[in-house]
């Protein structure tokens, strides 16, 4: 079960919400979107994409290509973050780590929070206001918006439907600074990035429309059907037919973002 929490956040920091979830009932999929997630994961262990992550940590994910699937062992909520992937970026460079086990983030530079942060037993409220305070407060390279920032929710504002050649003409910057920034920082080139934020949107479209599949796909500036199915499997890693078996699971996940 997903409940969203109303907290004021910075800039980088967009939206936080925990997921309570049953073994072998329930499983939350973060369907791959240019935002990166931080999770909060305490008392029990989880699974994510069949791997096992240990209890009592902070694992952070910078954009994805690959939809996310989260599953658990015994009952468990996991706090989830959604943030603009440079804040991840940050983080996971700072502390020259790439996905798993930054526990060691809030324990060393907030020790007086981190046991109730882990503690499942405390007020659940309470814990998530507890770790929007501790990511406030981590504020890596600077408070304020940088280039890429500004690049960043400019793509997501234009859905993905946007060139590299008009974001350097926009910001005033090289495309070989923007490649440089989205590699160091983000992970994934440019290109692909715009890609994955409008085969998102165009996902998006699809649950709440009337309108043709076929309408839809040109009209987000795909050629036809056929390159529209061709990214869905280059970008999610499944086929669009697959995709569409799975999505009432799916659904629910795309349509409590805001779009």
């Amino acid at each position: 079960m997903l409940v969203r929490h109303k907290l004021p956040f910075n800039h980088w920091l967009l939206d936080i919400y925990s997921i309570d979830l049953k073994p072998h009932v329930d499983s939350h999929i973060i369907v791959p979107n240019g935002y990166s997630y931080i999770l909060c994961i305490a008392k029990n262990k989880v699974s994510i994409n069949s791997k096992n992550i240990t209890r009592d940590t902070i694992a952070c994910f910078k954009p994805t290509q690959k939809v996310v699937s989260i599953d658990c062992h015994k009952p468990t909520t996991v706090i989830v973050a959604k943030c603009i992937p440079t804040y991840a970026g940050y983080i996971i460079n700072n502390e020259q780590k790439r996905i798993y086990n930054l526990n060691h983030l809030i324990s060393s530079k907030h020790s007086r929070w981190s046991k109730q942060l882990f503690n499942s037993n405390s007020d659940l409220y309470l814990r998530i206001q507890l770790f929007n305070s501790i990511l406030s407060q981590l504020n890596f390279k600077t408070i304020h918006k940088t280039i890429l920032d500004n690049i960043v929710l400019y793509i997501h504002a234009c859905k993905g439907k946007i060139s590299i050649k008009e974001l350097t003409q926009r910001y005033s910057c090289s495309s070989r600074y923007i490649q440089k920034q989205f590699k160091s920082i983000i992970g994934i080139t440019p290109k692909v990035y715009l890609n994955l934020a409008k085969l998102y949107y165009t996902l998006l479209e699809l649950e709440i429309t009337i309108k043709s599949e076929a309408d839809v796909t040109i009209l987000n500036y795909y050629y036809d059907h056929s390159h529209f199915s061709k990214t869905v499997k280059s970008l999610l890693g499944v086929s669009y037919s697959k995709y569409k078996s799975s999505k009432s699971n799916l659904t629910s996940v795309l349509l409590c973002e805001d779009y």
